[in-house]
């Protein structure tokens, strides 16, 4: 698991080393390769066992086509080998009868055939030949200068030492170096035993009989010493018969296609033995004589021609079988050449298959992403798979809804915030035309917060025009009480000025409430826009908290996932590796238990042929169990790739912690800037409200103004009487108040 995390974090730069960069160079990681490079690099990964283990199939296969090709080229020297054999029983048989002119051709066709088992050592590289070829040629050449010399006796000896010494090692090397000693199929095994073993040696003790016969023509008499080898040449025939018959036995079993072959050519020659066993025991000394021979070499020649029509039969029923087990060698190779271009097509197409699927949706990924990082929301991702691609492009397309949304909401906080500061303008331009003495304005009352604060302004602006109407009206009352008071004393004159005083005392009032309200108009404007800043700010602070909500929820959904699949993909991890190592180990004891097999079998000799063949079975069995472990090898590799991509999948998690930690963070500081507004929004009410309490304030002092020109009015109507010139003075401040509440327009 260490090696992993490795490898992703040389694949994925850190905030320490963003530039990949040690030492001045680049440093090469599986991150610089597209995803169909990496998939091509684990098709060369697997690709290369494969290759490896298709060789070795091949390279099997091709070794038992060698093989057998190898024993077909034996075959062929076992004719070469029988005509050796009676090439030496002619030499023999023509020595003993003194005939030179068959001696000197039997001695030609010897060296001859030597020379071409010599031959053939070189061609088919058969090593342990040559050395026999040479002491073959030696004991020979040892054998034709002395042959002149011997005595029919020890003539007889010299052939059978030949025979039984350089040219049976002859023939077991040709057996041997062929591969037919080692022929891992029943039938062809036993027919090779009964050509090259049975049948060799029992052509071998007719011919050492026939000579005896010879020797005992040729010295006119059966001494009791060549009585006695007959008779034991005779008894050792009718075993090498019997062994005969039993490994033709054994062939036609193993085969019943042989039957058919072998059977006729088996009775034959077990008819015409039979009959040279009977006329050997009765060769006496009486019949020897020219009759007696000729009538013993006649049985001789029949028992001989049909144990060579036995012999020329199994041969070429050995050649057959080869011949058959080679071409069923080719076709097995060419099928099985067949089937592996086949399955490395169909991997190839599977491959690119594979490859397409994930590389075009990633492809789409990619050029969506690019286009919405250029600010494209109208970007959309076919999500069609259910794997985690499918899941990734459904996350993406849910992402771009969102992204939209929020981009409404902000377009449609832009327009709140435009028709908020058009409503500020107007109500200015209202609070402007009050200032300037228009009293019949009036602020609209929207639904902003802006709305509260014009209400009240409109409020006061009706109770202010209340207040100058009723100025108005006592104006309107002193005047025309002016006129009726023509004759007042100078009380009225007194109380004239008095009212003029409080007039003026009235009318700076009303500046000062004209001035506070344009005060009040202005800390309105502030607010409204400290009010627009704080809305702002609260529902970015809204969109940050949805967003780390959004966050943390999928972060759990991936943790959940994750830590079941690693934990299902642990357990089986662990019990494949547990099988794996089972099979491995009885994979080995048994193929180690098939070598022991075969090597005793081998040491066995003729008994442990059929073990050979259970021990070849059982071997076969272990290299397919060898077979079986290497494709559960292959199985826990795609266990391994697969808790790779979980690896990833929690790289990503961590990554997507680590961004919900970063909004939590911006939250936090919106939430921070909507406090500082509101406070500083409560400020500027608390403005405001001490505004309009010295608003009230002075109102008061308004009335108490009036409740002064009253008392005044009422002490000039008791001196009515005293001052009519105080009166007309009276009259003319009375028009003059009139004339300066004129510039006040009161709604009607």
């Amino acid at each position: 698991m260490t090696s992993n995390v490795d490898v992703v974090s040389t694949v994925l730069p850190t905030q320490n080393h963003p530039s990949h960069l040690q030492g001045g160079r680049r440093r090469v990681s599986l991150g610089d390769l597209r995803v169909g490079q990496k998939l091509t690099l684990i098709a060369v990964v697997f690709g290369l066992p494969l290759a490896a283990l298709v060789t070795l199939v091949v390279q099997g296969q091709q070794q038992e086509l060698t093989f057998a090709r190898k024993e077909q080229a034996g075959t062929g020297l076992l004719l070469p080998m029988n005509e050796l054999r009676a090439a030496l029983e002619q030499y023999s048989a023509a020595s003993l009868l003194k005939q030179a002119g068959a001696r000197d051709q039997a001695r030609q066709n010897v060296v001859g055939l030597i020379a071409q088992f010599e031959q053939a050592g070189a061609q088919y590289s058969y090593s342990g030949l040559s050395p026999v070829v040479k002491a073959l040629q030696r004991d020979f050449a040892a054998f034709d200068r002395s042959a002149p010399a011997l005595s029919p006796l020890n003539l007889e000896r010299g052939y059978e030492q030949l025979i039984t010494g350089t040219v049976s090692d002859l023939n077991n090397q040709v057996a041997e170096g062929s591969n037919l000693l080692l022929d891992p199929a029943p039938d062809s095994y036993y027919t090779m035993d009964l050509v090259v073993n049975e049948l060799w040696q029992l052509l071998n003790l007719t011919g050492r009989t026939q000579l005896t016969v010879n020797a005992a023509q040729a010295g006119g008499q059966l001494t009791p010493q060549l009585q006695a080898t007959l008779e034991l040449e005779q008894a050792l025939l009718g075993r090498q018969l019997d062994s005969v018959a039993e490994a033709t036995r054994r062939a036609m079993e193993s085969n019943p296609e042989l039957k058919a072959a072998l059977g006729p050519r088996l009775e034959g020659m077990q008819a015409a033995a039979q009959t040279y066993l009977r006329a050997l025991a009765a060769f006496g000394p009486a019949a020897v004589n020219p009759r007696g021979v000729a009538a013993l070499a006649e049985t001789f020649t029949s028992a001989q021609q049909a144990m060579l029509s036995l012999r020329t039969t199994g041969e070429q029923n050995l050649t057959r079988l080869l011949n058959d087990r080679v071409s069923s060698l080719q076709r097995s190779q060419l099928w099985s050449l067949g089937l592996v271009a086949a399955a490395l097509a169909l991997a190839f197409w599977l491959l690119l298959t594979i490859a397409r699927a994930i590389t075009r949706p990633l492809g789409q990924l990619s050029r969506a992403a690019q286009a919405l990082g250029q600010g494209n929301l109208d970007v959309q991702v076919e999500a069609q798979s259910s794997d985690e691609i499918g899941t990734v492009a459904r996350s993406f397309n849910q992402a771009v809804e969102q992204l939209r949304g929020a981009e409404q909401n902000n377009v449609l906080q832009r327009e709140s915030a435009l028709a908020l500061q058009s409503n500020v303008g107007d109500f200015l331009e209202v609070t402007m035309n009050i200032a300037e003495g228009d009293f019949t304005q009036r602020g609209r009352v929207t639904e902003d917060v802006l709305g509260n604060v014009v209400d009240s302004i409109n409020l006061m602006v009706e109770e202010l025009s209340e207040v100058l109407r009723q100025v108005q009206a006592a104006s309107s009352s002193v005047n025309v009480g002016a006129r009726s008071m023509l004759v007042t004393t100078d009380q009225i004159a007194q109380g004239t000025q008095t009212t003029a005083t409080e007039a003026e005392r009235v009318r700076q009032q009303v500046g000062d409430v004209t001035l506070s309200i344009r005060e009040m108009a202005q800390s309105a404007q502030a607010s409204a826009q400290t009010a627009q800043a704080a809305l702002q700010a609260s529902q970015q602070g809204q969109l940050a908290v949805e967003s780390t909500l959004t966050g943390m929820q999928n972060i759990r959904r991936e943790v959940a996932g994750i830590s079941k699949r690693i934990k299902g993909l642990g357990d089986r991890s662990l019990e494949i590796q547990e099988i794996v190592d089972t099979i491995s180990r009885l994979s080995s004891q048994t193929n180690l238990l098939a070598l022991n097999a075969a090597i005793e079998a081998a040491g066995a000799g003729e008994a442990g042929h059929r073990f050979a063949v259970v021990a070849d079975e059982v071997r076969k069995l272990a290299e397919s169990s060898a077979l079986s472990t290497g494709r559960i090898a292959s199985l826990i590799k795609n266990v391994q790739a697969e808790i790779q991509e979980v690896v990833v999948s929690v790289e990503d998690g961590t990554r997507e912690v680590e961004a919900g930690y970063r909004v939590a963070g911006t939250a936090g500081e919106r939430l921070n800037e909507i406090a500082q507004l509101a406070e500083r929004s409560a400020q500027l009410a608390n403005d405001i409200s001490g505004g309009t309490v010295a608003q009230v304030r002075r109102v008061e002092q308004v009335g108490e103004s009036v409740s002064s020109i009253a008392q005044v009015a009422e002490q000039s109507t008791q001196s009515v009487q005293l001052g009519r010139d105080a009166a007309q003075r009276l009259g003319q401040l009375a028009d003059d108040l009139n004339a300066q509440l004129a510039r006040f327009r009161l709604s009607s």
